[in-house]
Parts: C-alpha cells; structure tokens; sequence
C-alpha cells in the first residue's frame, strides 16, 4: 500500500446507494465495467464492490466481462508483439482454456475476483468468456456461440433481450462491451438482406427480363435502405 494518507473511502454501503441512485432494480440484469482505483480507497477491495452488487441485483444477474486475452494467436498480438521465431513456441506452450482456472487478465482486480467467486458460472469461449451470477447464469454461459461470441444468443444478446442495464464504475464508454453486440448483430443483418436480395434479384430477372443497368440500380437503393 502506498504510504499516502487516506483521505477519501469508498464503502461497500457508497456503492449501493450510488446503485440506487441509477435506478438499478433487484430484477435487472446488468453488465459491469470496473476501475476500482478510481474509487481511492475501498475497505474490503473487489470484495466491497462485488457483495454490493449482489445485494442490489439479488433477484437479477450479474455479468463482467472475464477474457482471457493471451488465449488467442500470438501471431495478431500487438501489446506486446511476439518475435516471428517464437510464436510456436508461444502456441506450443499456452495451457488449454479452463472456465474454472484460466485467470482473467488486462481488465483489473475486480473480474478476476469475480469470476473465482462461488455460485458464478463462465461461459465456454477461450478467448472472450464472461462471468455471470444469478438468474438464469447457467443457461446463459452454454450457449455463446465460438463463432460469434458477442452476438446472438451471447450473453450479451441475453441482456439486449432482458432490457439490460451496463453499469460503468470508474470507466467509460472505451470498456463498453455491449458495442461488439452491435457490430456482430448488424454484420449478420447485412449478410441476411444480401442473401434476400439475391434471391429476389434472380427472380427479378426470370420473370421480367430486366437489364443488368436497372438490375443494379434497384441493388444500389435496398442496400441504402
């Protein structure tokens, strides 16, 4: 600890009347973003900050983002990048994912603790799993897809479903996760009307003969739309 008088705490009690005052309800089901250094000092640390967030969603689920951020090619690392010569042995060496073991890292203290906790289940993928506790969380981890991870039928996709709430505690909108739903959801609507469009572009053309100029044209003003 530093030697720094402490001058300004952050109680656990801080945290669920900052909760009430945001209007998050029992029921809810919330994602939470964390810096809990940003709070100066808390008594009980990533412990305080949980059990207040238990408490006020006792009835809801709890989620945070618990990625294991090595798991991945060490071919695309940037921070830092792997020497070409050692990427195999960094692939080579990398212990297999385990929901129950594989530590979360990158994102602070508070998910890491988190997602050891009891009663909190983590989802399946070996790169962007997230951590979940309370209603219906067992359910939720089994079914993110390893293609799509934030997208349908993602947790994610179960707080967009539920009217979930995201909850930034000393951060901002650069750790919002739900962002990543949009991008997976939007993608899979775009692939959908191509898919559609061709299909009704081939009828199009049996049926009225159509020149490919105008062909194109009404190509050009659905993708707009």
């Amino acid at each position: 600890m530093s030697e720094k008088q402490i001058t300004t705490i952050t109680s656990k009690n801080d945290f669920k009347q900052a909760l009430k005052q945001l209007d998050v309800k029992e029921s809810d089901a919330c994602i939470v973003h964390t810096a809990l250094s940003k709070f100066n000092y808390v008594p009980g640390g990533p412990e305080s900050l949980v059990r207040a967030l238990k408490e006020t969603l006792a009835h809801g689920t709890l989620m945070m983002v618990s990625e294991v951020s090595t798991n991945c090619d060490p071919a695309t690392w940037e921070y830092p990048p792997v020497r070409k010569d050692l990427i195999q042995v960094v692939r080579d060496s990398m212990p297999p994912y385990d929901p129950l073991t594989s530590v979360t890292d990158g994102i602070g203290i508070t998910p890491e603790y988190f997602r050891s906790l009891t009663g909190v289940i983590r989802s399946t993928h070996p790169y962007l799993p997230i951590a979940i506790w309370g209603k219906n969380a067992t359910e939720i981890a089994h079914k993110q897809p390893l293609n799509m991870p934030y997208g349908i039928d993602s947790p994610l996709d179960y707080l967009y479903q539920h009217n979930g709430k995201i909850i930034f505690l000393g951060t901002d909108y650069e750790t919002c996760t739900i962002f990543h739903y949009a991008e997976s959801t939007i993608l899979l609507i775009v692939k959908l009307k191509l898919v559609l469009l061709q299909l009704v572009l081939v009828k199009m053309v049996k049926q009225l003969g159509l020149t490919t100029k105008t062909l194109i044209w009404i190509h050009m003003m659905i993708l707009m739309n």
